[in-house]
């Protein structure tokens, strides 16, 4: 069924589109925020 597959690839691109904007933003986070960044890391390897 077309309409079914056109339904499902816009909600695949959908969630492309909102993972690609949060790791955008999570970049800018860590680009503008460095000090930020090594902390969350440090807790993440403790």
């Amino acid at each position: 069924d077309l309409q079914q597959t056109v339904k499902f690839a816009d909600q695949a691109y959908d969630i492309y589109y909102h993972i690609k904007i949060s790791s955008i933003l999570q970049e800018g986070f860590c680009f503008f925020m460095p000090n930020a960044r090594r902390k969350s890391f440090e807790i993440y390897n403790f």
